[in-house]
């Protein structure tokens, strides 16, 4: 194999069309395990809901409630819904781009800018409100549940950020300079 500038000209020199075509066999596998997920994990919106209404009429910011039952059904339910979507959009023969369609890893990135998107409008809503204002008596504390949710995304985020970050600019150089030993040959 002669040597190649950038892996986008083998790529390009390839000339397969299975590059550019959704397998089908894959697509219900992915499909099947993003529903067998939202549902394995389909508590967790009933215990922000449980907490939405927990939200007391004197709370700073009303929005509290709404916030809660949006993020659990977003963080929950989002991803199979909408690979639902273009499962049956792609079936249909319904294409959102020439060449490779959108799929799971796009729509990952999207679920995650959003996620941090309502994590940082949750951060306003949290420091726009206090615990004695917005918590009732019931088992469930929507400010504390709030906050526990905001740090965990926060944290997650900034990890996911760290490695996606360290995967685009450093895997570029990770076998680029490889020299044989002096012996020759391979290891």
């Amino acid at each position: 194999m002669p040597e190649w500038k950038t892996h986008a000209e083998w790529l390009l020199s390839e000339g397969s069309e299975s590059l550019a075509e959704v397998p089908r066999s894959c697509c219900c596998m992915q499909l099947r395990s993003a529903w067998v997920c939202s549902l394995i994990f389909a508590w967790l919106p009933w215990i922000f809901f449980q907490g939405a209404e927990n939200v007391r009429d004197t709370c700073e910011q009303p929005e509290l409630s709404v916030w809660l039952k949006m993020f659990s059904l977003v963080a929950i339910l989002a991803p199979a819904a909408m690979l639902t979507l273009l499962t049956v959009l792609s079936m249909i023969g319904v294409r959102f781009s020439k060449g490779t369609p959108i799929g799971a890893g796009h729509l990952s990135g999207l679920h995650f800018l959003v996620l941090v998107a309502m994590a940082a409008y949750g951060w306003y809503v949290y420091i726009g409100s206090t615990q004695e204002m917005c918590d009732g008596a019931g088992p469930y504390k929507p400010h504390t549940l709030l906050l526990v949710t905001l740090l965990t995304v926060s944290i997650l985020a900034g990890f996911v950020t760290c490695v996606g970050t360290w995967m685009h600019y450093g895997a570029e150089n990770i076998q680029d300079d490889y020299k044989p030993p002096p012996w020759g040959g391979y290891l």
